[in-house]
């Protein structure tokens, strides 16, 4: 059994990214997997100012960090907005994703990844077709969740997976991608 953590990143809570994070919950539990889910639309994740030792974070940003350093599977869902992640979960893994937490800086300049041992996987919603994100864009968003948050803190990568065009998409077509989030909750 593993402890799964899930972080929806979408603003909006009757949305399809809230869809898929409760499908993909149900999933997992369905496994026996042990279930967090924090759901970035129901805080104003607001970055403050600095991470220094004045750095005095919020008490949902405190147990967010918990909640990182014991998983053992983390989900980040976030629909693609200009190109990126929304700038609620953004904010989430500016506050939460700190030295001493998800990594740590070592006096030579050099860093240790803490959340080795752990592994990651992102679903991204978007209207952007998948075969022109992934061959003519080169898939940017899911490079700087896989090399430059996860894989930089230790986690494991084990894949992205999107859902699109989603502006067009038809009744069926969100309840078969509702299906294989399930299904991806199911086999962590």
């Amino acid at each position: 059994m593993a402890r799964v953590l899930i972080i929806m990143g979408n603003p909006k809570p009757n949305s399809l990214c809230n869809s898929i994070c409760d499908e993909y919950e149900r999933g997992a539990k369905s496994a026996g997997h042990q279930v967090e889910v924090f759901k970035l639309n129901q805080i104003e994740p607001k970055t403050k100012a600095g991470h220094d030792e004045t750095y005095v974070p919020a008490e949902w940003v405190k147990l967010q960090q918990d909640a990182v350093t014991n998983c053992n599977h983390i989900v980040l869902i976030t629909p693609m907005w200009w190109g990126t992640m929304t700038a609620a979960l953004k904010s989430y893994i500016d506050q939460v994703f700190i030295s001493g937490v998800t990594f740590r800086y070592r006096e030579d300049g050099g860093y240790d990844k803490l959340c080795q041992g752990k592994t990651s996987e992102v679903i991204i919603t978007s209207d952007t077709p998948k075969w022109v994100y992934f061959t003519f864009m080169g898939a940017p968003l899911v490079k700087t969740f896989k090399m430059h948050i996860l894989e930089f803190c230790g986690f494991k990568f084990k894949g992205a997976t999107m859902f699109s065009p989603t502006i067009k998409s038809t009744s069926e077509k969100r309840a078969n991608w509702l299906k294989t989030a399930f299904a991806l909750g199911q086999k962590i």
